[in-house]
């Protein structure tokens, strides 16, 4: 601003050496105190003012403006908007209003109208009221569905490629360097890489999570891995595969070399939290003119204006600052830089604010964006200056309140400007929010001079509106795209496309409303989960295949859930986010406490004698373990801050309390661990460093005389001195909800301590053949537990024997049916892909039909409490 004032200052003295100059300033152009009293000293008594459209009713906030002497134009009937009593009668006004269910229906019901009254683009402005809203609807739409606009005030940064790289790598920045936002990078297709995709689920295989100091390393990691691999496989003969490993290999390279390029460019944060300004705005720009992408001439010019604002923003701020600060400060000044900004264009829809629009004099004006909550503003004043202050400070300096009347003043001047069809609209709901959104006051207004009706209300105004404009047009025949015309004659209710007919013509289609048919009816099909299977290698009594306690118990909760993880192995992606407030999450800190008890129950007992003390007598050997294992864990997980460490390191150890509780009280009842950790079924697995396992799976017998294959990892074995016998314990470190006494295996969903119980007993007759384990059951050994214990006597383990047999029942026959209680899918990762909370109503209807004789064992399976 001080350049165009000293450029003025310029110009001005060249003028006067050249002889007489006259100035024209058009009504519309609006100052502050500072720019109206320079125009008005540089153009005194040589300026000529253009007069702008007279307003009626209202007046104008502005006070520095340059008022004509005179206006006598004739003025338009919308001149006296908020002045109707006045208004002249007048048959001139060509207005329309429609109200839209919500933005985007109201920008491409103005797309419809350009191409129902055959109005071509460049005779058209499309005026919006909220640039936040409206701008990325009409770019997105207009470019989906090709429509040809010009943009008044250009489009913000981030829209671009570069601006989208820039804003993303300072958010990276403020989430300490957290792996999602870099993977959106990359599959954005923002960074100059060859393969985004393939280089976004390779660095989210790296493991990273977050800290900058550990992708380097990770990506090393990563990449050696795949080079073993692809010796190994080379060793196998395997080219093929080999050949895919190395090829990976390069791109983990090649990602490495670009976040170490970006990471060098990216000054280091001091302890204090201190970052150097300069040379973080001269590293971004590297990073910029190296990896940004230039897919356009839009994103041409968005690279140069972001290199210049960063060359402007070194010159700003010098030294050292907090990276908040820093960062806040870029992401301020970026998020108002616009690029692509033009005028008017051949074929093209002109695409503007009210101020802007204002200069248009094209026959067609839409206005959008007409609702209370978008126009004329919310009035809300400034918090750290209020509008009482501004006025004591100086009396020029504009209030925020006054600029809801400057709105409704220009809006006014810009109505009553128009010489041809305006075109009027609100969105009427928010899809959004879920809630209706009312017409500005302004529309009202329209509509009592319109129809010379000046006492209308609200209601009348709305009652007078056809039906809000949706995503599917209304009239047939004016489709603006082929998704309409499916919408409005095909899909509706009454299926005026001939559905049949579509059907055979789109076997996608068919497909899919047959599926939907099929769901919903009673039979039970292939759509809901039967499926043809070779016994073989669904059945792990035919397979030998050993099942695991967790699968067991996922296919009892909902064999859907089972088939997706376990045979077609559909699993989330391991994402690691980053919250500022939580170092390790649930999975992480139950690894951790395992760890913890484990070597603390090594420590004091032997396989031959039990422990040599009481197990909660040496706390203090128990709280150094624990500070051990949890600086391990802070060097391969980094906690966001130090203050977050110390206070979740204060929770464990905390929780350590009750566990030394539960441990006393175990050894009052006589239950004295003997062997801990416990493998059966891992082949790479020494027994010997446990005391106790197998390398190879427990075999099971079934009542039904077959055979079934199971391993996994014993907790805890106990010696119940009294009784002589065995007792198998599992930690559990989250709470105790769906752990009842009172039932055994409920319906096969904690079927684990049967299944370890006599696993263990397999393993202890080994070298005992009289062992027995008389009991099993689960610890909850933390806080959130409160050192809960849930014991279950072995009596009733053939009931836990036949509950398995129905399930592998269900895996011979092929049927992976949905679960039937909306209770078990509260935390499913598969609810999207089973449609809940329909899947379960649709499973109920099912099971209540007598046809589905396969659904049976599902049936008497529920029966095993």
């Amino acid at each position: 601003q001080a350049a165009l004032f000293a450029l003025a200052l310029q110009l001005y003295r060249s003028a006067e050496a050249g002889g007489e100059v006259l100035y024209l300033i058009p009504e519309q152009m609006g100052f502050e105190y500072y720019s109206y009293t320079f125009v008005e000293r540089l153009t005194s008594g040589r300026r000529l003012i253009l007069p702008a459209e007279g307003v009626s009713g209202i007046s104008r906030q502005n006070k520095f403006y340059f008022q004509p002497e005179s206006k006598t134009a004739k003025r338009s009937s919308l001149s006296w908007l908020f002045e109707l009593q006045n208004a002249p009668p007048s048959d001139e006004i060509e207005l329309e209003i429609f109200q839209a269910y919500g933005s985007s229906c109201e920008v491409m019901e103005v797309f419809r109208r350009l191409q129902r009254d055959n109005i071509p683009a460049d005779r058209a402005t499309l005026c919006y009221t909220n640039a936040e809203a409206y701008l990325p609807l009409i770019l997105s739409l207009s470019t989906t569905y090709q429509v040809p606009v010009t943009f008044a005030e250009g489009l913000p940064v981030g829209f671009t490629g570069p601006g989208k790289l820039l804003l993303g790598l300072l958010l990276w920045m403020e989430e300490n360097y957290t792996v999602p936002i870099f993977y959106r990078l990359l599959t954005e297709n923002t960074l100059k890489v060859s393969s985004g995709v393939a280089q976004a689920r390779l660095l989210r295989r790296a493991g990273i999570g977050w800290g900058r100091q550990r992708y380097v390393p990770f990506l090393e990691e990563l990449a050696v891995a795949l080079q073993a691999d692809a010796q190994k496989a080379k060793r196998e003969e395997r080219e093929g595969l080999c050949s895919y490993l190395l090829e990976q290999r390069g791109k983990v390279l090649e990602l490495q070399e670009i976040v170490s390029f970006i990471l060098d460019r990216i000054p280091p944060v001091d302890v204090n939290g201190q970052v150097d300004f300069e040379q973080l705005c001269d590293g971004l720009a590297e990073i910029l003119q190296a990896y940004s992408r230039n897919s356009n001439s839009l994103d041409v010019a968005a690279r140069e204006a972001l290199l210049e604002q960063l060359g402007e923003l070194t010159k700003s701020l010098q030294g050292e600052v907090p990276l908040r600060v820093a960062l806040k400060r870029l992401r301020a000044r970026l998020k108002a830089l616009r690029v692509g900004a033009s005028g008017f264009e051949p074929g093209h829809l002109y695409a503007a604010s009210l101020s802007h629009g204002e200069w248009s004099l094209r026959p067609h004006v839409f206005i959008v964006g007409l609702n209370e909550g978008n126009f004329p503003g919310s009035g809300l004043q400034d918090p750290v200056l209020l509008d009482g202050e501004r006025a004591a400070l100086n009396s020029n300096l504009r209030s925020m309140s006054a600029a809801l009347g400057q709105n409704m003043y220009r809006l006014n001047r810009f109505l009553a400007s128009c010489r041809g069809k305006i075109t009027l609209s609100f969105p009427s709901f928010d899809p959004a929010e879920g809630r209706a959104s009312f017409p500005a006051a302004a529309l009202l207004q329209a509509y009592r001079l319109q129809t010379g009706d000046h006492e209308a209300d609200y209601s009348a105004f709305l009652n007078s509106l056809e039906r809000p404009v949706a995503y599917f047009p209304e009239e047939q025949g004016n489709f603006f795209c082929e998704e309409e015309w499916w919408g409005s004659l095909v899909l509706k209710e009454n299926k005026a496309g001939g559905l049949e007919s579509v059907r055979r013509c789109y076997p996608n289609l068919h497909n899919g409303l047959l599926a939907e048919e099929a769901r919903s009816g009673e039979v039970f099909t292939s759509f809901d989960g039967k499926v043809e299977i070779d016994p073989h290698e669904a059945d792990p009594r035919i397979s030998r295949r050993p099942l695991s306690a967790t699968g067991i118990e996922r296919l009892a909760a909902c064999p859907f859930a089972y088939f997706l993880r376990y045979l077609l192995r559909v699993e989330p992606p391991d994402e690691q986010i980053f919250d500022p407030n939580v170092w390790l999450d649930p999975l992480s800190r139950g690894l951790l406490l395992h760890e913890i008890y484990a070597r603390y129950l090594g420590k004091i007992c032997t396989t031959a004698e039990g422990p040599a003390s009481e197990p909660s007598a040496d706390r203090d050997l128990l709280f150094k373990i624990a500070e051990e294992l949890l600086e391990e864990t802070r060097k391969s997980i980094p906690p966001p801050s130090p203050v977050v460490y110390e206070y979740e390191k204060e929770s464990i150890l905390k929780g350590l309390e009750v566990f030394l509780r539960v441990e006393k009280e175990l050894w009052q009842e006589g239950s004295i661990p003997m062997y801990l950790e416990v493998p059966f079924g891992f082949v790479a697995e020494d027994p010997s460093m446990t005391g106790q396992g197998l390398t190879e799976p427990v075999q099971v017998s079934l009542p039904d005389g077959n055979l079934v294959h199971l391993r996994g990892r014993i907790d805890r074995i106990d010696s119940i001195v009294p009784q002589g016998a065995y007792r198998v314990w599992d930690f559990k470190t989250g709470s105790t909800y769906g752990f009842e006494e009172r039932t055994y295996i409920q319906q096969g969903r904690q079927i684990q301590h049967a299944l370890y119980a006599l696993a263990a007993e397999k393993i202890l007759q080994q070298e005992d053949p009289k062992a027995r384990v008389a009991e099993a059951g689960y610890i909850f050994p933390t806080e959130k537990g409160e050192g809960e214990r849930f014991l279950k006597r072995q009596s009733r383990r053939q009931e836990a024997l036949e509950a398995l047999q129905k399930m592998l029942d269900l895996l011979a026959a092929g049927v992976f049916c949905a679960s039937h209680e909306q209770e078990r899918c509260q935390y499913c990762d598969y609810q999207l892909v089973c449609r809940f909370p329909q899947s379960v109503q649709n499973m109920n209807k099912k099971l209540d039909s007598s046809e589905n004789a396969e659904l049976e064992p599902w049936k008497e399976l529920q029966e095993y409490d």
